[in-house]
């Protein structure tokens, strides 16, 4: 039966250490081996210090999201009143003018629409911003 290797541990900071390491991965120190045993060593300027990736994270935007839902509550009524008025301009200019009011008019609304939905979306783009530490 073999018996399991003793963990060694750094005598700095606690964390395991594995036989032959040089240096302690979570304090940094260098490490001394004397036969099975590590000594900490004093610190070097030049210890390895693994470099941290930059933070980034998200802010939200708040007046892009009022402008959002804003938007959003004026796009059907926007619609409706542009079908409405193309309807009424229409009929007022061609009184006889019967089956072109529907799709003309429906055309508006649609079209406003549209430029609502573009606004949403190039709003929504500034909802967060990334923020680097």
């Amino acid at each position: 039966m073999s018996t399991a290797a003793a963990i060694v541990h750094c005598p700095e900071c606690g964390a395991p250490a594995k036989t032959g390491d040089k240096q302690c991965w979570m304090c940094y120190r260098l490490l001394e081996w004397s036969g099975g045993a590590v000594q900490v060593s004093a610190a070097s300027p030049f210890a390895e210090r693994p470099m941290q990736p930059p933070r980034t994270y998200y802010k939200a935007n708040p007046w892009a999201i009022v402008g959002i839902v804003l938007a959003a509550l004026a796009m059907v009524p926007a619609a409706c009143i542009a079908f409405f008025v193309t309807c009424l301009v229409t009929i007022s200019a061609n009184p006889r003018a019967g089956d072109e009011v529907l799709p003309v008019s429906a055309g508006a609304g649609f079209i406003v629409l549209v430029g609502f939905c573009v606004l949403i979306g190039m709003l929504g783009t500034r909802v967060s911003r990334k923020v680097q530490l």
